[in-house]
Order: C-alpha cells, then sequence, then structure tokens
C-alpha cells in the first residue's frame, strides 16, 4: 500500500503472527508534553514524540501563536515563552480533539482574541461544555457557525485572583484535562467543579502525571469532586528533558494480531507500568479471552491462545473505549458473545463509532446488537467485506485485524491513519511478512 492508496486489502494470515513492532510516541501525552513546554520559561527536549497528523496540527498551532521548536527524527525542542502570547491569532487544529479542546482552554486564559478554526469533522466533535466552563472563567466564547462547536473566535483574559469553573465530563474528559493543563497559567489557582459519571478516569490521569512532571501539583477531592491547583504548587518549572512513552493505542492493534492468530508480538519500548489507559486492553480484554504477558528490557510481549481460540469477555470500556473498535474486530472469533459496555460516549467522537461497528459487523455477516450504551457481538465467522471508515484512523487499523482470518477483507480510504499512525498499514505488512 502507498499512501495514497484508495484501500488496503488486508492480507490473509494461515500462521501465527509473530515479531516485533515500533510504534509512534502516545499522542496523548504528545499533545500534554507540547502544550505544558510551551508556558514554560525557556527549552524543553520531548523526546519520542508522535509525528501524526493531529501532532503536527498542534505545533503548527503553538508556532502561529509564537512558539518556537526545532525537530530533530522524533525528538523535539520547544522554546517556551512562559505563557506571554500575542494579542491575536488564529490557529488551525485540523481534526484533533485534544488539540481543539486544550488550544481553546489555553486561550481562553490569554489576554487576547484569537480564532480557532479546524476540520470539517471536528466541527461535528462537540464543544459546548467546555465553552461553558470558559465562560465562566470570564473568557468570551463566540461560535463562527453552529453553538457549541468550532470554529469559534476565543476572548481571552489572564485572571487576577482564584478562578472557579464547573464542567461536565460525560461527553469527554478532554474538557477537564484542558482546563487542568492550563491552570498553571492562573497566579492565584483554580477549583474545577466535575459533574456527570466521569470525574477521574486514565486520560486524566495521564494529564495529572504530565503537569507532576513540570512540577504542578493537583489535588482532587473525591467526597465534593473538586479538583484543586492550589499556589505555589501551581507553578510550573522546566524540566528540560521529558520522554514520551510509546503509544499503548497504536500497540492494541499488534497485540489483538497476535490474540487472534496464536502468535508472539513485541512492542519495542512499552512497559507494563505505562501510564496510558489503553493498558486495560491488554490486562482486563486480551489476558481473560486467554492471552498472555511477558516483559523484557527490549518491551512487552502478549502471545495470543493456540490457533487464535478465544474466551469470551462482558467488559466495561468506559475508560478505555478506543480499543471498542479492537474488540468488536476480534469479537467474532470468541467462544460466546462479547459484550462492550458502557461505550455510549464514543458515538461523538471522529465519527459514529457504534455505528460504525455496527455496519462493520453487517457488512462482514456477523450478528451485532446495539442496547443503549452497550454492544454485544455474537460468535459467527465473517465474510469478504470492504469497511468503509467513515474517515476514522481507529476503525481503519482495527477492523484490518479481520482480515487476517477472513479473505478478502478490504479497508477504504487507508490512509486516514495519517491521523495518529502514517505508518501503520507497513507496519503491519513488515510483521506479517516475518
Amino acid at each position: 500500500m502507498t499512501a495514497v492508496s484508495a484501500e488496503y486489502k488486508v492480507p490473509f494470515h494461515t500462521s501465527p503472527v509473530n515479531g516485533t513492532v515500533t510504534v509512534p510516541g502516545s499522542k496523548s501525552i504528545t499533545n500534554r508534553l507540547l502544550l505544558l513546554s510551551s508556558i514554560t520559561e525557556g527549552n524543553v527536549r520531548i523526546r519520542g514524540i508522535q509525528k501524526g497528523e493531529d501532532a503536527v496540527h498542534f505545533i503548527r498551532s503553538m508556532e502561529d501563536l509564537g512558539i518556537m521548536s526545532e525537530e530533530n527524527g522524533n525528538d523535539i525542542l520547544i522554546h517556551g515563552n512562559g505563557g506571554r502570547f500575542p494579542a491575536e491569532a488564529s490557529v488551525n487544529v485540523g481534526s484533533g480533539g485534544t488539540g481543539a479542546r486544550f488550544l481553546s482552554s489555553l486561550l481562553a486564559l490569554s489576554p487576547g482574541e484569537y480564532r480557532v478554526d479546524c476540520s470539517e469533522q471536528m466541527s461535528r466533535r462537540p464543544m459546548d461544555q467546555l465553552f461553558k466552563a470558559l465562560r465562566d472563567l470570564g473568557a468570551g466564547v463566540d461560535c463562527c457557525r453552529e453553538e457549541g462547536h468550532l470554529p469559534a473566535v476565543i476572548r481571552g483574559i489572564r485572571p487576577e485572583g482564584r478562578v472557579s469553573a464547573t464542567v461536565d465530563t460525560d461527553v469527554s474528559t478532554q474538557f477537564l484535562s484542558a482546563l487542568l493543563l492550563s491552570s498553571p497559567l492562573v497566579p492565584e489557582g483554580m477549583e474545577i467543579h466535575v459533574t456527570g459519571s466521569r470525574k477521574k478516569g486514565s486520560y486524566v490521569g495521564i494529564t495529572l502525571d504530565c503537569l507532576k512532571r513540570f512540577g504542578v501539583e493537583v489535588l482532587y477531592d473525591e467526597v465534593s469532586s473538586i479538583y484543586y491547583v492550589n499556589p505555589p504548587h501551581n507553578r510550573i518549572i522546566n524540566p528540560e528533558t521529558v520522554l514520551c512513552e510509546p503509544d499503548v493505542s497504536a500497540a492494541c492493534y499488534f497485540y489483538a494480531a497476535a490474540a487472534l492468530t496464536g502468535g508472539s508480538v513485541c512492542v519495542s519500548g512499552l512497559c507494563r507500568d505505562s501510564v496510558q489507559g489503553d493498558m486495560r486492553f491488554i490486562t482486563d480484554v486480551l489476558l481473560p479471552m486467554g492471552c498472555s504477558l511477558s516483559e523484557s528490557g527490549s518491551g512487552m510481549t502478549v502471545t495470543g491462545p493456540v490457533n487464535g481460540k478465544l474466551g469470551a469477555v462482558d467488559v466495561d470500556m468506559q475508560d478505555f473505549s478506543d480499543q471498542a473498535l479492537t474488540l468488536a474486530a476480534i469479537a467474532p472469533w470468541a467462544d460466546g458473545p462479547v459484550h462492550i459496555r458502557n461505550v455510549g460516549h464514543i458515538r461523538k467522537q471522529e465519527c459514529d463509532r457504534m455505528d460504525c461497528i455496527r455496519d462493520c459487523m453487517e457488512r462482514a455477516g456477523v450478528r451485532c446488537d446495539i442496547a443503549g450504551d452497550d454492544i454485544c457481538i455474537f460468535p459467527g465467522e465473517p465474510g469478504p467485506c470492504r469497511i468503509d471508515t467513515r474517515n476514522d484512523h481507529r476503525a481503519a487499523m482495527a477492523m484490518s485485524l479481520m482480515g487476517l482470518r477472513t479473505r478478502g477483507v478490504v479497508i477504504e480510504n487507508p490512509d486516514c491513519c495519517r491521523k495518529t499512525f502514517p505508518g501503520y498499514f507497513r507496519a503491519l505488512d513488515r510483521l506479517l511478512l516475518g
């Protein structure tokens, strides 16, 4: 497959998939480290960043805000400016949800007027709860087309006293992470009241870990559901060098290939103590399905059950829902119905991912029932099909797994993977070739 291919014909694989894979750095960690580095004083070197389309838009947006950088392979040197941005600027976040949410919050706490543009895909994704919280803080947010969506013009402020905001995270915990990441810009501190069912979560954990690496300590009161960022613990420091660990989300596709074929795949540089929530796809899904896990100095290895005979699972995936598509792709080969629960929020991501799963299973001739926020996929033998990726990188990568055990699976628009993993299909081909 070339970078401009209109389709990818998945190679049917009759033997176990074995080998070692290198995946990009974590997108979630990359964008958090980029933002925090930009508001430090002086230079910060980030090692091992992801260089997908989302990160490229983030870096370009920072350049438009006067933050200069120097790239060297997968490393980048950020010249931080202490959070001082121009009085007027325009940025384009592309299709990146993290960039859209994080930069909107950052600019709302910067005195000036800023236009935030985006792709058509991102313009359909909700921003209303974040905009409400930013208005609580005193910022102005004028939506240019549809209320609660980008593009928008943000009139930012730099609060002189302590500030407070309330944010609902049912749709996305990125709204909470956005406020936390921009909190060091408020000298007297911030408290964030969280409503909704997703008050903590793995991605918020990544945010707190990244903040801690820059010297910012956050307190969370579980009784009141309030996050406190208090002086002097909100003073950001320059760590000079920070490491971005490999992307567990990307690793999961290759681990699932091992599970499906009874093979053994090592992802270089990955450790079991990763802060990324998608580690739960390995521990809470693949291991109960019959896989085993080992770790060495070179990385972490998942070995599938003999002949890919997978056990059925019933799992709440609310906190690692990016892998709902991955589990759906291998679910037909389980020895019973696979239940994916509490993932209703994925309807409002790059595409309606619940409907995407239903459509993919229907095309393959596999029974798939959706009830509320839950999905149930029944055992079956998928048939040849063309997968409509809906321009969603995760649909393209996940559904390619079905083709390893089904002849005639074709992925349409595979180039949508450039969002986070431009070389995914090349890496898959290399692994399959051994």
